[in-house]
């Protein structure tokens, strides 16, 4: 009986072995360059970007958040440096996955934050398969691991490094994004009118105009861009005389569309002029979304409202938060 106890405890690390390489490598169970959601397997929620599908600033935190399907919670993948390393891609900015303070950051709790590549060690990542479909996600500077501060389970707990110790916040699941066989992008004219108010307690308002706008679903018809927006154009009396306030889009980032509830997400700038040079241009930043059921794409008309809050950066406007309101009829219908 003792005998068959030792070969028993002697099998036990050789069988070890075995399982872990017939689980595969991981370059074997993850797809170069494809869109992945990551979750946390303590609270099953998706790491992203806080702030949205406009956050395309160095420096935005990572957090977790309930998955929602915006493309601040998809990733791409990209191998760098050696077998299993990888760099960490967010889609809605092209910025990566980077530990705050550069390669001399080795410390527990240290942020996890959004940058642009650089290829310094702090920004690759290593991701080594744990079992039952989990990973840990290592970062090559420091050997730490990616981790949610406290094991947390809320909106917006915040992603650091720290000391791996196979705890359920530091296992990920890697969960590809399907992508379509063939391009199924779709051109649908929205036709409607924009409403804009204004918080600045001298400005005239609120404006309204007729609107007609190009947009592009993509991607299966989960990315959303703006192809071509005709200038809108309010003119009004003020105590300088006429003047001419135009709205045209100064960028825009891709924006999300979730064909099967008709929610959409875009993140653009807008530019506003005036005619009268003392009032001078304004930038208007703002996501345009759908934010109650009543707003979403209908699946029978076509019809939906997009409303966002910025604040305007220039011009007489500086400081002062606007609404716009977008409310018309996708044709064709994007469903």
């Amino acid at each position: 009986m003792r005998t068959r106890l030792i070969n028993r405890n002697l099998l036990t690390p050789i069988l070890l072995v075995l399982l872990f390489v017939a689980a595969g490598s991981v370059s074997g169970q993850i797809h170069e360059g494809a869109l992945y959601q990551i979750t946390a397997r303590h609270s099953g929620k998706c790491l992203e970007v806080d702030g949205g599908v406009s956050a395309f600033n160095n420096g935005a935190l990572v957090v977790q958040r309930e998955c929602n399907n915006l493309s601040n919670q998809q990733w791409t993948l990209n191998s760098v440096d050696g077998a299993n390393v990888y760099k960490i891609t967010a889609k809605h900015s092209n910025k990566v996955l980077d530990v705050f303070g550069g390669v001399f950051s080795g410390a527990d709790q240290v942020i996890v934050e959004q940058w642009d590549w650089n290829r310094s060690q702090n920004q690759m990542w290593k991701i080594n398969p744990l079992g039952n479909g989990f990973f840990s996600i290592i970062a090559m500077h420091s050997g730490k691991a990616l981790d949610i501060r406290g094991a947390l389970r809320d909106d917006g707990a915040q992603a650091q490094q720290y000391t791996f110790a196979y705890g359920a916040n530091q296992e990920w699941m890697l969960t590809e994004i399907p992508v379509c066989a063939s391009d199924d992008s779709l051109i649908s004219t929205f036709t409607g009118r924009a409403e804009l108010r204004t918080t600045h307690p001298n400005a005239p308002g609120p404006f309204f105009a007729s609107i007609r706008l190009s947009t592009k679903f993509s991607e299966c018809r989960t990315a959303l861009t703006i192809s071509d927006f005709a200038p809108v154009r309010v003119s009004f009396n003020t105590p300088l005389g006429p003047n001419t306030l135009s709205l045209t889009v100064a960028e825009q980032g891709i924006g999300s569309f979730n064909s099967s509830t008709g929610r959409i997400a875009i993140p653009v700038t807008f530019n506003l002029s005036n005619t009268i040079l003392f009032f001078g241009n304004s930038r208007l930043p703002l996501v345009l979304a759908t934010q109650d059921v009543g707003d979403m794409v209908s699946r029978t008309t076509g019809r939906a409202t997009v409303r966002g809050t910025g604040t305007f950066v220039g011009g007489a406007l500086n400081g002062f938060q606007a609404t716009l309101v977008l409310t018309g009829t996708f044709s064709p219908i994007p469903r």
